[in-house]
């Protein structure tokens, strides 16, 4: 998937955006987010079903071995060879059920709370990471399977209904204490912090 450091950047930039420009009390800004959601779940349930269909007819041969299962925090050590086209398949599957959790609560929060920046926030932060993803890439951008692309993707192997709850509460509380900007510099300053690290050994 695309690299957390930019989402939780753009997750900082629309929920400053959305404080400064958008005014809840305005029926146009209000049906302009509203619709931007709806258009934008379309676009991705749309864009999924036409991923699933080239996983389905896809000419690449061989077998992808997948070591383990993780499902809330629980690890299968069984080992699965899977053809390329079930593999694919596997990973639309598990996009589309991450997507579902996000949208639903997402859906929730706007409907229990009356809260506008996670609809705004995944209206652009959903389409982002599926065009990101190496399933659009290949079957969408048809990218060569090389590098980051060979199957199986780790990144996917994050990708559990567990780990995506824990996103998803960063997230929200990102959303409703706008604390993303912080979460980013703390980032960055982790990645320099390594950096230096790294030169230091090689001294």
């Amino acid at each position: 998937m695309a690299p957390n450091l930019k989402l939780i950047g753009i997750t900082g930039i629309l929920i400053v955006s959305s404080k400064w420009y958008l005014d809840t009390s305005n029926p146009v800004h209000v049906w302009l987010v509203r619709g931007g959601f709806f258009f934008s779940q379309c676009f991705i349930y749309a864009l999924l079903l036409y991923l699933f269909y080239k996983a389905k007819h896809t000419k690449e041969i061989g077998t992808v071995k997948v070591e383990k299962d993780e499902t809330f925090g629980q690890t299968n050590a069984e080992t699965k060879l899977l053809s390329v086209s079930d593999y694919d398949q596997n990973i639309c599957l598990e996009e589309l059920q991450r997507i579902a959790i996000g949208s639903a609560v997402t859906a929730f929060l706007h409907w229990k709370w009356d809260l506008y920046p996670p609809l705004i926030i995944q209206a652009v932060n959903q389409p982002y990471a599926l065009l990101y993803s190496p399933l659009a890439k290949i079957h969408l951008f048809q990218q060569r399977v090389w590098g980051k692309l060979r199957r199986p993707w780790t990144d996917n192997n994050a990708l559990t209904m567990d780990s995506q709850w824990k996103r998803w509460n960063g997230t929200i509380n990102s959303a409703i204490s706008g604390d993303a900007s912080s979460q980013t510099r703390k980032a960055l300053k982790g990645k320099e912090k390594a950096k230096k690290g790294s030169t230091k050994k090689k001294q």
